[in-house]
């Protein structure tokens, strides 16, 4: 059996959750995975080389310019006329391969339904969704990452439910990256939140929630890690007088589980996620997580989470009072945790992914 996946999410992203579920997936899936890919900036690909199946030069994936989507698009869609293939799998939403498939079965993956569940936050929504619903409604099977994703993808597409398959991700941290870093003991104890802030991240009802208890305990941070603050954000947290209690780091994976490893507790306030890995991640690092219950969080959580409304700030702030003051919660939190990350591999995504495409040759 041979699949090919395309170029499509490496040379749109740099890093980030999607091509970094590709790249995982490739890597498990072996040999039977090709990708087909000349020019790309993506970390995640430039640290396992060997996934790649095609490069020209030795440093092409540094040599990265504007047409090189083209280039790429040109190579695959050589390589899906020639039929030497059993199985092509889309990372993202381009339709250009359609007319180079034949008679071949294709698959997508749909993480989430973002796009359609908040279509004021996207400027590309309409093109991204009328492309999504496109190749949903065409393709032979469709990967969805948790059930809340396929109820969803029910809910706004039209088609049939048994062309759906859940299959769960992982962690993507690196074992051996967490086991080497130490725990730090930080200069003031900290809640960890990770990722974007986007509006659906609920980033800042959390604030306003959780305001009076940061001021309320001297020695307690919220640490965000990502991007920096913009003007509103800062002006917002400026506003609860948290100028001095809240704070943004960056960095890598080895930063990232550094700050897992030390936190007190991750807080996960979003109320609405197509999986949740983040939650996935802090288990893996033995970090508490206190997380909304909705959309998706809980198939990812189970019962490792001290969980809140994402609606009721009396509630969130509750359970942070809750987290900080409990060392013997947050001690049977981390030992849930650990036992429910071990439900999800990238081996076990892999292999149901596999049993999924013999269903369709």
């Amino acid at each position: 059996m041979k699949i090919i996946f395309d170029y499509q999410i490496f040379s749109a992203q740099k890093h980030g959750g999607i091509s970094r579920y590709f790249c995982n997936l490739i890597k498990e899936i072996g040999p039977e995975a090709r990708l087909p890919i000349q020019k790309h900036q993506n970390e995640y690909l430039i640290k396992e080389p060997e996934i790649v199946d095609l490069q020209i030069g030795k440093k092409s994936h540094l040599n990265f310019f504007k047409k090189s989507p083209d280039q790429n698009k040109e190579v695959t869609k050589k390589i899906l006329n020639s039929g030497d293939f059993d199985i092509f799998h889309a990372t993202y939403y381009d339709n250009y391969f359609l007319e180079s498939l034949g008679r071949k079965p294709f698959v997508i993956t749909i993480h989430d339904m973002i796009y359609e569940l908040f279509p004021e936050m996207f400027s590309l929504k309409d093109r991204l969704t009328i492309l999504k619903k496109e190749l949903a409604q065409k393709a032979d099977k469709i990967i969805v990452v948790s059930e809340q994703t396929k109820k969803d993808l029910l809910k706004f597409i039209d088609i049939k439910e048994e062309k759906i398959a859940v299959i769960y991700q992982a962690c993507s941290l690196d074992e051996s990256l967490i086991k080497s870093v130490e725990v730090q003991k930080p200069q003031k104890e900290f809640l960890l939140f990770v990722g974007n802030r986007s509006i659906y991240k609920n980033f800042y009802f959390m604030l306003s929630a959780i305001s009076e208890v940061l001021q309320n305990n001297p020695n307690l941070e919220l640490l965000c890690f990502g991007a920096l603050f913009d003007k509103k954000e800062n002006r917002f947290i400026e506003n609860l007088g948290l100028e001095k209690k809240v704070r943004v780091v960056s960095g890598g994976d080895r930063e990232l589980v550094s700050l897992y490893k030390s936190a007190l507790a991750f807080i996960s306030p979003s109320y609405y996620e197509g999986f949740g890995v983040t939650i996935l991640e802090s288990f893996a690092c033995g970090c508490p997580v206190l997380a909304a219950k909705a959309s998706a969080t809980t198939e990812a959580a189970g019962n490792a989470a001290l969980y809140f409304d994402p609606k009721d700030p009396q509630a969130t702030k509750s359970a942070v009072e809750k987290i900080i003051s409990d060392s013997a919660l947050r001690a049977d939190l981390v030992a849930n945790g650990y036992e429910q990350n071990k439900k999800f591999s990238w081996q076990k995504a892999a292999t149901e992914m596999k049993q999924v495409y013999q269903t369709i040759l």
